[in-house]
């Protein structure tokens, strides 16, 4: 007699594999997200620096100030990315390509005089709602690998 675990464990491997394309392409996905981090992590502090001729203190707590938005920011998203409608995931995904990219696009942007106050709050802004609409994008995405295949063998692997 089989148990209830021997019994999923019957059911997940009747589920055809997943194609090597699909594998490929989920792979794909994760490429812009390392690209921004990397991007971001290597060239933010010397463009607010440099460029924006912020002060360390600021740039300092620009960045405190983020890493404790997205802290929160994270599970909130987790949490309605899971309760959305179908598709869940992708949704996310999509609807928050265009505000990320306009954010990613305007952080780089120079609109104040060096060194302002206005500045700081400019780049506090925009580097804000660059960490929610990435967030956005990267925690449905995650979720997604769990949800590609029934099979056990295929999501942990």
């Amino acid at each position: 007699m089989l148990s209830s675990t021997d019994s999923r464990m019957t059911e997940a491997s009747l589920v055809p594999p997943l194609p090597l394309v699909t594998k490929i392409a989920y792979g794909f996905g994760g490429v812009p997200s390392y690209l921004q981090a990397t991007l971001i992590g290597f060239f933010m502090t010397p463009f607010l620096l440099s460029q924006a001729r912020l002060s360390p203190f600021y740039v300092g707590l620009l960045q405190a100030f983020a890493g404790l938005f997205t802290a929160v920011l994270n599970p909130l998203i987790g949490f309605f990315s899971d309760h959305s409608p179908p598709p869940r995931r992708i949704s996310w995904i999509m609807f928050s390509c265009v505000p990320f990219s306009f954010s990613f696009f305007m952080f780089w942007v120079q609109p104040f005089g060096s060194g302002s106050t206005g500045a700081y709050i400019y780049y506090t802004v925009v580097f804000l709602s660059m960490s929610a609409s990435f967030a956005c994008i990267v925690v449905p995405y995650s979720a997604l690998s769990a949800e590609l295949s029934a099979d056990y063998q295929e999501r942990t692997v």
